[in-house]
Formats: structure tokens, C-alpha cells, sequence
């Protein structure tokens, strides 16, 4: 149980780091801040998800949940980035995918499939 939520931490400052970062790069306080909040909503709820999906079913179609996961997360952040920082709904889309994009290929060089 230790190692499980010592890399769902992991995965989070991770997700945050390269998140917030390429929102820092915009010189957006508000931005920044709203991606911080969205990743604590989002990224531990996939990790769990992703964590059961494997206890319970094996690898088996797993690459299908992990893409279906961060499309929802995708639209979820984009969402809320909208609501948050008061950018189109196409901004924010596009900043959400960017974001997960950049800190999904990083996490896949940490925690390869």
C-alpha cells in the first residue's frame, strides 16, 4: 500500500511540474493556479482508477482505459480551466490537451507501460 500512494505522490508532482510549468511559461498566476487545483481534482482520481482497472482485471485492454481515462480528463480540465481562468472553451480545450499531452509523454519515460 506504501508504494502505491508513494507513486501516486510521485505522479501528481510530476503531473504538477510539468503542468504548472508550461502554464508559468503563458505568465498566467490565474493559470497556474487553476491548472494546481484541476491536477489535486483529476490526477488521483485516473491513478486510482488505472491502479484498480489492474488489480481487478489484469493488463488485458488496459491501453484502452488509459486513453479513454485522459480523454475524459482531458474534457474534465478543460472544463473547469474554462470556469476557473474565464478563456474560450476553445483555450481552454487546447491548453488542457497540450498540458496532459506533455505531462503523459513525461510520465511514460518514469512509469513505462
Amino acid at each position: 500500500m506504501g508504494a502505491i500512494l508513494a507513486n501516486f505522490g510521485i505522479a501528481l508532482l510530476l503531473t504538477e511540474a510539468v503542468e504548472c510549468g508550461l502554464a508559468a511559461l503563458l505568465r498566467s498566476k490565474r493559470l497556474v493556479y487553476a491548472v494546481f487545483l484541476v491536477n489535486i481534482a483529476t490526477n488521483p482520481v485516473l491513478n486510482l482508477i488505472l491502479t484498480l482497472y489492474v488489480t481487478f482485471a489484469g493488463r488485458h485492454g488496459l491501453y484502452l482505459v488509459i486513453a479513454a481515462g485522459e480523454v475524459v480528463v482531458v474534457l474534465v480540465e478543460a472544463w473547469l480551466l474554462k470556469l476557473m481562468t474565464g478563456s474560450s472553451g476553445r483555450t481552454a480545450f487546447l491548453r488542457s490537451l497540450l498540458f496532459n499531452a506533455a505531462s503523459f509523454g513525461v510520465g511514460l519515460l518514469i512509469f513505462p507501460l
